[in-house]
C-alpha cells in the first residue's frame, strides 16, 4: 500500500462524506487498540467481518493493525474505486493493501471454507439480518476452533473485539457488544428453541 507524503490537499469529498469516512477510518484505530489491549496481536491474523459495508473500517483495520488478511463480507458489492478514491482524498493513500478482500455473500451464507479466521467481527448488521441464528451458525463455521467473534448491535462504528484463549474464556469485551468463542457460540445455538415455522 503506498501513501503520498507532504500535506494533503483539499479533500475534494463533501464534508458529510468526509466525516462520515473521518469517523469510520479513525474507529479501526479503537478495534486495534482494543484486540491488543486484550492480548490479541492482529498481525498476522485472519479476520472476517461480516456485513462490511463501503469497506472503510476494513481499510483502516489492515493499515493499523497489519493482519495476514481481512476479508469483508457484504450482500452488497463494495465499491473499491470509490473506496480508493475517497482514502487517497482523506488519507493519501495511492492503493488498496493487498491483504483486504471484499466478497459478496449471501443472506446467512458466507462464503469461506470452515475453521478460515482467527476473528470475526460484524457490527450494525445483525438488525438487517433475517434468520440471525443462521448467520450466526455460519460464523461459528467459518471461525477456528480457537477464534473469536464479536457483533456489536448498536449504532456504534466502533465494533467491540475479544481474545479467546484455546480453553474458550473471554479476555475482553464491551458492555455493549456480545463476544463468544465458537464453543460457546455452537452451545448456545443447539440450545435454543425452535422458532414456529420450522426455523
Amino acid at each position: 500500500m503506498a501513501r503520498s507524503k507532504g500535506k494533503l490537499p483539499s479533500t475534494g469529498l463533501d464534508s458529510e462524506r468526509s466525516e462520515w469516512f473521518r469517523g469510520h477510518f479513525d474507529a479501526a484505530q479503537e478495534v486495534v487498540d482494543l484486540c491488543q489491549s486484550s492480548g490479541m496481536n492482529l498481525a498476522g491474523k485472519r479476520i472476517a467481518d461480516i456485513g462490511c459495508g463501503d469497506g472503510i473500517i476494513d481499510l483502516g483495520i489492515v493499515i493499523k493493525g497489519k493482519p495476514a488478511e481481512l476479508v469483508g463480507y457484504d450482500l452488497n458489492e463494495v465499491d473499491t474505486a470509490q473506496l480508493l478514491a475517497e482514502a487517497k482524498a482523506e488519507e493519501g493513500i495511492t492503493e488498496l493493501p493487498p491483504e483486504l478482500s471484499f466478497v459478496q455473500s449471501q443472506p446467512e451464507r458466507i462464503p469461506a471454507d470452515d475453521d478460515s479466521f482467527d476473528l470475526v467481527v460484524t457490527w450494525s448488521a445483525f438488525e438487517h439480518v433475517g434468520d440471525p441464528e443462521a448467520l450466526l451458525r455460519d460464523i461459528s463455521r467459518v471461525m477456528k476452533a480457537d477464534g473469536a467473534r464479536s457483533y456489536n448491535s448498536g449504532r456504534s462504528t466502533t465494533p467491540s473485539t475479544v481474545r479467546t484463549s484455546g480453553s474458550g474464556s473471554l479476555t475482553a469485551s464491551r458492555s455493549s457488544s456480545t463476544a463468544t468463542t465458537r464453543s460457546q457460540l455452537e452451545s448456545k445455538l443447539t440450545k435454543q428453541p425452535t422458532r414456529a415455522g420450522g426455523r
